[in-house]
């Protein structure tokens, strides 16, 4: 979380388009308003308008660098006089902007005769910056669009999308040269897995940041030719996709990347601490649930706590990236491989890259799994009191089923390259401190 809000807070938003209330407006809208997929919105009132919003190099922007395209109006039937001054303003420095309609009556009756000769007067200017084109653009002069929807004038701006991907949500924001997006999976639980595009980042060499762990993928395989990366994120996974320095024509060669899968390992030897009336040292063939693997013994199918698991595989071709995927696990899992321990894994994916642990030959593969107190808190709903190893305030009712727990897999190695056209292979990750 720490590293996430780091990176949310550094820089400054990039959004395409300033969503005005109205003078009338009575609360913030609906916060999922129908909106041209791939772009972002602020929204402010006529006090934020009038007292922080001008117009520089034709954007309208705030005290704070935050610059935004288009200034959206979608009710607009009444308005005060200053805020149609203020409006006329900012176009004559260059701003766009998008009204449902010209005001027709002025919000307020303050000011009596005067103030409706300031509505007028305003009102007879806007009518005039109506259908300006963006072709014949004359210096510090911007443009009016009444009537048209926010999706239209968009395209009249030739403001594509900042991003191109169904099934993600996003975030972005720009520091210098630096532009980053937070980007997870929509909340259907599903991950995400695909192509995704971003805007103006061509030639920019592109990073992948895991908050979780801190690790960043990046280097020459991440270069963005031509702003398209592909993602793969489990449904409670989010990383952040890093654009670094300014755009170059002199960008390296774009490559694709293949994932090659190695037979699933095994056998498995289990070892359960002592004291718990399990067994402590089990060789299995398969991966399961501990409910469904120790179906003759209660204790084991109900243990909470620690269990070991312990393997070797040979491995004959070192070449890229070397990835350990463990597939599913319930809950938490450490890994150690041929003496080197990694951080742990506690949420989806379950994933590690191993590339400077792994070795050519035979490697020894330690897991270590942790599972929560329920099953064991269940199981013991049965026992007598005098025979139970736990206690807590509110134990769950024993005629609850077991939920699965152990490392589940498939557990995988998968060789990752990537071919470019130079005829080089390379996969990179290194640590850093975020």
């Amino acid at each position: 979380f720490a590293r996430c809000q780091t990176m949310l807070e550094a820089g400054v938003p990039v959004i395409d388009v300033l969503w005005y209330l109205g003078d009338e407006c009575d609360g913030r809208p609906d916060h999922y308003a129908p909106f041209p997929a791939g772009h972002k919105y602020d929204y402010c009132n006529p006090d934020a308008f009038l007292s922080r919003i001008s117009v520089k190099d034709g954007k309208w922007c705030t005290p704070e660098g935050i610059e935004y395209g288009i200034l959206w109006i979608p009710e607009s039937r009444r308005m005060l006089p200053e805020t149609m001054e203020h409006l006329i303003k900012g176009i004559e420095k260059g701003g766009v902007a998008a009204m449902a309609g010209l005001p027709v009556e002025p919000a307020t009756r303050e000011g009596g005769a005067e103030g409706e000769a300031r509505f007028r007067t305003a009102q007879e200017r806007l009518e005039k910056m109506v259908g300006r084109s963006p072709r014949d653009r004359r210096e510090h002069q911007g443009r009016l669009y009444v009537g048209r929807s926010i999706t239209d004038v968009l395209k009249a701006e030739c403001i594509a999308p900042d991003v191109v991907g169904e099934g993600i949500v996003w975030n972005h924001r720009r520091n210098g040269d630096d532009d980053w997006y937070f980007v997870a999976p929509a909340k259907d639980g599903k991950g995400f897995e695909g192509e995704v595009a971003f805007r103006g980042v061509e030639g920019k060499v592109c990073e992948i940041w895991h908050p979780e762990n801190g690790l960043i993928d990046g280097g020459r395989g991440a270069t963005a030719l031509p702003g398209r990366i592909h993602l793969s994120l489990a449904p409670a996974q989010s990383c952040f996709v890093v654009f670094r320095g300014a755009a170059t024509s002199a960008a390296l060669p774009c490559g694709a990347a293949g994932v090659r899968a190695l037979p699933g390992v095994a056998p498995w030897r289990i070892s359960f601490p002592e004291g718990w009336d399990v067994p402590t040292n089990t060789i299995v063939q398969t991966l399961a649930p501990w409910r469904e693997m120790f179906r003759e013994s209660p204790s084991a199918r109900a243990f909470s706590g620690t269990a070991t698991y312990t393997t070797e595989f040979d491995l004959e071709d070192v070449r890229g990236r070397v990835v350990l995927d463990l597939g599913r696990v319930e809950s938490i899992a450490r890994v150690e491989l041929n003496g080197k321990t990694f951080h742990d894994l506690w949420a989806p994916p379950y994933r590690l890259d191993v590339t400077h642990a792994v070795r050519k030959g035979r490697n020894a593969l330690k897991i270590e799994v942790t599972d929560t107190w329920y099953n064991r808190l269940v199981y013991e709903g049965w026992l007598p009191e005098a025979k139970r190893r736990t206690w807590t305030f509110r134990r769950p009712s024993e005629r609850l089923p077991l939920h699965d727990s152990g490392l589940i897999g498939p557990v995988e190695i998968k060789l990752m390259t990537t071919e470019y056209s130079d005829g080089s292979q390379t996969g990179a990750r290194r640590q850093v401190s975020m």
